[in-house]
C-alpha cells in the first residue's frame, strides 16, 4: 500500500510503502513521471532488489488490477554470468514435467487432498494464488509424513540396541523422598512420576523431555527419576549448565534426603572439585559407591560402573554431542536412559518433541500457593530509563524493598563502554541516584569464587538489588526475589527472557517482571510482545521457531536454517498427528515399507551417507 509517492527532480520516484507490517522507503529511477498514474491508499505490487538490511531499489511497479491479471509464473534463482536465466530454467522445468511421468510417486499417501505430483505440477505452475496456497499445504503434509516415516525408522535401528530396564518392586527411596518431602507433590507431578517410571521400565533406551514453566516443580520430578533408578540397582547422573546452578541442584538432592532412613550416597564434581577429592569420587563412581553423582560438564567425563539414567538440567545450555556423550559409555554397549528438563526448549528440541521423536512429558500446573508472574512491556529507551529518578517502576522497586524483598536488574552487556545496557554502566548509575540501597552485581566476567560469593550474599537478603548480565538466566531460586527488571530487552530471544523471568515469583510472593526497550524491528517486538501475553514455555518457545527456525533436525546444528522446505509448527502444526497416524500404517506394511523409506530420504535430501 502506498503511504507516500514523491517525483524527484532527476526524474527518479521516492514511494513510502507498507504491507500493514513495517514501512519501507524505495527508491525507483525513472518511475518519477508514474506520480500522476499512483497516490497515497493505492495498492501495488512493487518488484525491488535489495541493496542492504533494510534497504531497496525499485524495479517496477504495476497496479492492483493488473497484477491480478498476470499469469503466474515461476522466479527461480538464476545466474546471467553462466546463462542459467528464469526462461531457461522455467522451460526445463516444463520440459521435465512433459517428459517424466511421476504419478506413482507417493501414491501409496491417502490423507493429502491431491497427489504428489500434481502439487510438483502446481508448485511450478500454478493456476491462481489460492492454488498455491493450497499446494504448499499438502507438500507440507507430505514433508510431515517423510519426517515420521524417518523417525520411525530410526527409532527401529534403535530397538536393536538394548536399553536398560530397571523394575523395582519396593521403590523405598522413592517412596520415602516423596513422604519426607515438604509439600504435597501436585497432581501434575505424580502423574509425570509415573509415566518416567513407565518409561524406565522398558527394555529400549528412553529420550525423555521434562517440560513445564519455570517454578512448575520439574526438580521434584527428576529427583524421583534418580531416587527410582538408584532402587532398581543402576547409578544417576544429574548435570547442571553452570557451577551456581549444579551446586543448587546437589543441595536441592541432600536438603530431600536428610529426613530419610534410608539415604543413597550423593556426590558433587565440578571442575572446581580438588585433584584429591576428584580423585576420591572418579574411583568411587568407577567402583559404584557414589548413587548419584551431581555437577558440571564434568560428569561427562566420568566412568561409571552401573550408570542407568542421566538427567540433564536446562539442556538448551548443552550440545548435541556433550548430551550423547554419556549415553554410549557402558561397557556393555547397552544404551542409557536420557531424561532432559527445561522451561523452554531450543527451537530444535520444540520442534523434535512435537513431530515426535522424543517422549514429551509436560508439567501444566505450578504447585500450590505460586502465582503468574505479572509482565509490563516499558517502551522507552533503556538509557532514559534509568536517568528517571522517579517513574512508576521506580515506585515499586522502592515499595518491594521496603517490605524486604528482593530485586534483579538484568542486562544485556557488562562493559560500560558498551552502547547496549551494561552490569557495570547500570550499576554505577544506580549507586550514585539510590546511596542507602544495597546494590551489588554478578556476570560472567567475575571469578567462580566471587561469582558464588555475590549469589550466596543476595540468597541471605544481604543485598536489596542485585544486577546481573544473563548469567543468571537459568536455575538460581531466590524466593525472596519479587521483580525482574530488564534493560535493553530486545536484545534477548524470547525463551531467555521467559528463563530470566522465572527468576522471580519462586514462592508464594507475587512476581513482577518490567521489559525496558524502545520499539524495535518486528521480530524484537514480536518476542516482548509475547512474554506480556503468556507464561508458558512452549508457547513463547514457538515464538522462537518463527523468527530462528527448526533447525536441521536430523543434525546437531541447533538453530537457523530447517532443512524442512514446507512445514513449519507455526502453520502446519495441526497436520502432525495426521501424519504420524498415516506414517506408522506406512510403516508398518510391510509391501510398502522400502519403498516409502526410499522416497522419504529423497524427498528429506537424506543421503546415505548423511544417515549413517
Amino acid at each position: 500500500k502506498i503511504m507516500r509517492f514523491d517525483s524527484l527532480p532527476n526524474r527518479a520516484a521516492k514511494l513510502t510503502v507498507t504491507d500493514g507490517h513495517s514501512e519501507q522507503k524505495i527508491l525507483i529511477w525513472g518511475a518519477g513521471w508514474q506520480s500522476k498514474y499512483y497516490s497515497a491508499g493505492d495498492i501495488i505490487l512493487l518488484e525491488v532488489t535489495r541493496t542492504g538490511r533494510d534497504k531497496y531499489n525499485g524495479i517496477s511497479i504495476v497496479s492492483e488490477e493488473e497484477a491480478r491479471a498476470l499469469p503466474i509464473i515461476p522466479n527461480y534463482r538464476q545466474s546471467p554470468s553462466n546463462n542459467i536465466t528464469n526462461k531457461l530454467l522455467t522451460n526445463a522445468t516444463q520440459e521435465l514435467l512433459l517428459r517424466y511421468n511421476g504419478k506413482k510417486l507417493f501414491d501409496y499417501v491417502t490423507g493429502a487432498k491431491i497427489p504428489f505430483w500434481t502439487a510438483l505440477e502446481n508448485l511450478h505452475f500454478p493456476s491462481d494464488a489460492q492454488n498455491f496456497e493450497e499446494t504448499l499445504e499438502d507438500l507440507a503434509y507430505y514433508e510431515l509424513l517423510c519426517l515420521q516415516l524417518i523417525f520411525l525408522a530410526n527409532k527401529k535401528e534403535d530397538k536393536k540396541n538394548l536399553g536398560i530396564p530397571k523394575i523395582s518392586n519396593s521403590q523405598k527411596l522413592l517412596k520415602e523422598s516423596l513422604d519426607k518431602f515438604k509439600y504435597e507433590p501436585t497432581k501434575g507431578q505424580k502423574d509425570a512420576i509415573e509415566k518416567i517410571i513407565e518409561l524406565l521400565k522398558s527394555p529400549y533406551s528412553e529420550e525423555m523431555l521434562l517440560s513445564g514453566d519455570v517454578g512448575s516443580g520439574k526438580s521434584l520430578v527428576a529427583n524421583s527419576a534418580c531416587f527410582y533408578t538408584v532402587d532398581c540397582g543402576y547409578q544417576a547422573a544429574l548435570v547442571g549448565p553452570t557451577e551456581i546452578l549444579a551446586q543448587q541442584l546437589y543441595e536441592g538432592l541432600i536438603n530431600q534426603i536428610k529426613d530419610m532412613k534410608i539415604k543413597p550416597n550423593i556426590a558433587y564434581i565440578s571442575g572446581k572439585t580438588k585433584a584429591k577429592d576428584k580423585k576420591e569420587i572418579l574411583d568411587s563412581a568407577r567402583k559404584g559407591i557414589i548413587d548419584i553423582l551431581v555437577g558440571t560438564h564434568s560428569v561427562f567425563d566420568v566412568s561409571f560402573k552401573n550408570l542407568g539414567l542421566v538427567v540433564i538440567d536446562e539442556q538448551q545450555k548443552f550440545g548435541k554431542e556433550q548430551r550423547e556423550k554419556l549415553n554410549k559409555s557402558r561397557a556393555d554397549g547397552r544404551v542409557i536412559d536420557i531424561l532432559e528438563q527445561t522451561a523452554t526448549p531450543i527451537p530444535q528440541t520444540t520442534a523434535l518433541a512435537f513431530y515426535g521423536d522424543k517422549t514429551l512429558i509436560s508439567l501444566t500446573e505450578k504447585p500450590r500457593g505460586r502465582k503468574e508472574n505479572i509482565t509490563k512491556w516499558i517502551k522507552k529507551d533503556s538509557k532514559d530509563f534509568l536517568n528517571e529518578l522517579f517513574n512508576p517502576v521506580w515506585e515499586h522497586i522502592f515499595k518491594e524493598i521496603k517490605e524486604g524483598h528482593q530485586i534483579f536488574i538484568v542486562t544485556p552487556a557488562v562493559e560500560e563502554e558498551s552502547k547496549s545496557a551494561s552490569v557495570k554502566k547500570t550499576a554505577k548509575i544506580l549507586q550514585q541516584k539510590f546511596p542507602d540501597i544495597k546494590i551489588d552485581y554478578i556476570h560472567g566476567g567475575l571469578k567462580k569464587d566471587k561469582q558464588n560469593q555475590v549469589i550466596e550474599k543476595f540468597r541471605a537478603n544481604k543485598t536489596s538489588v542485585l544486577i546481573a548480565s544473563s548469567i543468571v538466566e537459568v536455575g538460581i531460586d531466590i524466593p525472596n526475589s519479587t521483580i525482574m527488571l530488564v534493560l535493553d530487552a530486545n536484545k534477548f530471544g524470547a525463551s531467555s527472557l521467559h528463563q530470566i523471568r522465572g527468576r522471580v515469583g519462586r514462592s508464594d510472593l507475587q512476581g513482577y517482571c518490567y521489559l525496558v526497550a524502545s520499539p524495535s524491528n518486528k521480530n524484537a517486538s514480536r518476542r516482548l510482545q509475547s512474554l506480556v501475553d503468556t507464561n508458558n514455555g512452549f508457547e513463547i518457545a514457538l515464538v522462537d521457531l518463527e523468527t530462528r527456525n527448526t533447525g536441521d533436525l536430523f543434525s546437531s546444528q541447533q538453530s537457523g536454517k530447517s532443512n524442512l522446505r514446507f512445514c513449519n509448527l507455526v502453520n502446519h502444526g495441526e497436520l502432525i498427528e495426521k501424519a504420524k497416524f498415516e506414517a506408522e500404517n506406512i510403516f508398518n506394511n510391510d509391501k510398502l515399507r522400502d519403498i516409502a523409506l526410499k522416497d522419504a530420504k529423497a524427498f528429506l535430501k537424506q543421503s546415505e551417507d548423511e544417515e549413517e
